[in-house]
């Protein structure tokens, strides 16, 4: 779980039966307590997800991801070096207000239009590939962000090891 802050993800993924899940978050001290403290889970603090360069753990199969102040075309490669496995999934929230230049975001800093959408997802999709992995499914979130942003979850897998 990338972006794990108070764990979310993680939890989620515990509730789906995740037998561990390491949940990296670059602040410290956000991650709820009941998870702090549940075996199954690797808190991994203080933790930039874009400095990794070693798997963690051969059995890794999925990674989820909830990054903020941050794009997708910065972090992915992390996240690719932290998984070894041939086939692995990622369940991606795309945030457009962090995947889109500044200079088209509104004052509001709410991105809703539909074509800085389309281009937000064309970013995500273009890092993903970049990455040597397919983009399979994308839809969006029946939620709104904090600040009532429009955001994406992209479906995607690594088509090979890189």
């Amino acid at each position: 779980d990338c972006g794990a802050s108070t764990g979310g993800f993680t939890d989620c993924a515990l509730l789906m039966k995740a037998k561990k899940v390491y949940a990296l978050e670059l602040g410290f001290n956000q991650l709820d307590w009941k998870l702090r403290t549940d075996p199954r889970v690797v808190s991994m603090e203080s933790t930039d997800i874009r400095k990794l360069d070693n798997p963690l753990d051969p059995e890794i199969s999925i990674v989820l991801a909830d990054l903020s102040f941050n794009s997708l075309d910065r972090t992915l490669s992390g996240m690719r070096a932290a998984v070894s496995a041939p086939e692995v999934f990622f369940l991606l929230l795309v945030k457009p207000q962090f995947e889109l230049e500044s200079t088209v975001i509104p004052e509001t800093g709410v991105v809703n239009d539909s074509g800085l959408l389309k281009a937000a997802l064309e970013k995500a999709r273009s890092a993903i590939e970049r990455e040597n992995m397919e983009l399979l499914s994308h839809v969006d979130s029946r939620v709104r962000g904090r600040e009532g942003n429009q955001e994406i979850f992209v479906w995607a897998r690594s088509l090979a090891a890189k």
